[in-house]
């Protein structure tokens, strides 16, 4: 895999840790001198299970073969002549690298420690253990747990117990549901990665950042997993999976706050009926709004990311919808994995950057992270995702869309109104009945369910549309492993044209409240 481009020698690393300096000389000996094409084939091969493992070694074994050029090129590093003892250690470098590589450009470094810790160093046994619990590459973990250890801290009144944040991968997991390795935010406040020389206990878990063509049924195991052991869990699977079937979600939600009319059409159904009971959808649609012409998204009903989200128009002076058309091929193209989710296209209002001219009026929606505090919901923080062009609506980063500060994007928002662009000003009173309505959603999901079993933190999904000069909310989806956490700003300073970096300070009075003290003590 790696033949005819190991000849070329690492540039000097910039960093002292030994970790990052065989990550970066791997990089450099392998990334920087491949083609374009050649990468884009290396990264297609890795993401198969054998070939990445088949790498992993071939990294492996590079690593010693170049061990004393490495140490010659850094003489005032003599740790780097004892990493290689730990084979180990050499392992999860050549681990990391080949993340590094599929995430690559700009994929950051992760700082590994090379000795085991002593947990008892490190007070693990003096606070409260949160296990964040993740499937996917480790790399891009690390800014969630420095995220969430940084509101612990805001969020700790004098006499509280401290909130130790472990980011914790699933094969980190011993039998006992104990991490043996994890992301922790050390002194500094820097996020490395530890072995600890014995399994440091977890007092509660929050499941996250999964593989995403497994990550309901991965969900679903370490739900049960961590129930089995007693493991309080932020988002347990019996609600999650609530949020994660969108139909669901919706049924949940009507009457209770605003959402666009919906159906679903299940993988039992014939083409030539599911396409009959679309263009009743549409007509009754179309009667509402007194148009002949309805525009309606097609998408998977446990989909995520924007994956297989599409929007089209319906003429519902037609009589039927042709078989063989675009609509019938998108909904076949679902229907062979999962049920198909059809609702009608709101939201009119669209961003622009900065008031320039030269920018495009862009769809644009919005997160809200919503989370208990042992009493009720609050929606503390969130971003917003414009879409990559005034022609794309869809705006998830899946396709190609970005995420974008809320204060920046509260203040950019523009409705067309007789073929004009208006910027728009959402007043004090708006921007509350935004924080609400995500609020009652997150209750509203867990209708039925007792507190213990919770979605105690979710993403709420939501467009904006203007009327009669106020600002509204529609809410689209839930998202019970919410991505981009560390995006994630302040509701309020955001309002208030300040940027202040903000995941969630209300989870950590529920934390607290789970776990006794006789309970860390243990």
């Amino acid at each position: 895999m790696l033949e005819g481009i190991l000849d070329v020698r690492s540039k000097t690393a910039s960093k002292d840790h030994p970790s990052v300096i065989l990550q970066e000389y791997l990089e450099n000996l392998i990334l920087n001198n491949l083609r374009s094409k050649d990468l884009r084939e290396l990264k297609e091969k890795i993401l198969k299970s054998h070939e990445s493992k088949a790498l992993k070694q071939q990294l492996v074994n590079l690593l010693y073969r170049e061990k004393k050029r490495i140490i010659e090129a850094y003489p005032t590093n003599p740790s780097l002549k004892k990493v290689f003892s730990n084979t180990q250690f050499i392992n999860r470098i050549a681990e990391v690298a080949v993340e590094r590589i599929k995430c690559s450009p700009d994929a950051p470094v992760l700082r590994i420690d090379n000795k085991v810790v002593n947990a008892e160093i490190k007070n693990l046994y003096e606070g409260i253990n949160v296990g964040l619990i993740f499937g996917a590459e480790t790399i891009l973990f690390q800014e969630i747990v420095l995220a969430y250890q940084a509101d612990e801290s805001s969020s700790r009144c004098y006499g509280e117990p401290q909130v130790n944040i472990l980011g914790v991968h699933v094969n980190w997991l011993t039998e006992d549901g104990e991490a043996s390795r994890s992301l922790i935010v050390d002194k500094s406040w820097k996020v490395k990665e530890v072995e600890f020389k014995e399994p440091v206990h977890l007092h509660v878990v929050h499941i996250l950042h999964l593989p995403s063509d497994e990550e309901r049924e991965m969900h679903r195991k370490l739900s049960k997993f961590f129930k089995s052991l007693n493991i309080p869990q932020i988002n347990p699977y019996k609600a999650s999976e609530r949020a994660d079937d969108k139909y669901w979600t919706h049924k949940l939600w009507i009457s209770k706050v605003e959402t666009p009319s919906f159906m679903l059409i299940t993988k039992g159904n014939s083409l030539e009926r599911s396409l009959q009971n679309l263009l009743k959808f549409a007509e009754m649609i179309g009667r509402t709004k007194k148009q002949n012409k309805v525009m309606i998204f097609i998408q998977p009903n446990h989909g995520t990311e924007g994956r297989h989200v599409e929007r089209f128009e319906i003429n519902i002076s037609n009589q039927s919808l042709d078989e063989k058309g675009k609509i019938a091929q998108h909904i076949t193209k679902i229907l062979a994995y999962d049920d198909v989710l059809v609702r009608e296209e709101r939201g009119n209002i669209r961003f622009r950057k900065d008031d320039d001219p030269e920018e495009p009026f862009r769809y644009i929606s919005f997160r809200l992270n919503v989370a208990w505090n042992g009493i009720g919901f609050i929606a503390e923080s969130g971003y917003a995702q414009i879409s990559k062009s005034s022609r794309c609506p869809v705006a998830s980063r899946g396709r190609g869309g970005e995420i974008i500060s809320l204060h920046k994007a509260l203040h950019n928002l523009y409705r067309e109104i007789d073929a004009e662009w208006l910027k728009l000003r959402v007043s004090s009173g708006d921007f509350k009945k935004i924080k609400k309505s995500a609020e009652i959603a997150a209750l509203k999901l867990n209708a039925n369910l007792p507190i213990n079993s919770y979605l105690k933190m979710v993403g709420i999904d939501l467009v904006l549309e203007e009327k009669d000069g106020s600002v509204y909310p529609v809410l689209l989806e839930a998202n019970p492993r919410p991505a981009g956490l560390a995006h994630l700003t302040c509701l309020n300073a955001a309002f208030n044209g300040k940027l202040k970096l903000k995941i969630s300070q209300a989870i950590f009075d529920t934390i607290r409240s789970l776990v006794t003290k006789k309970e860390i003590l243990v």
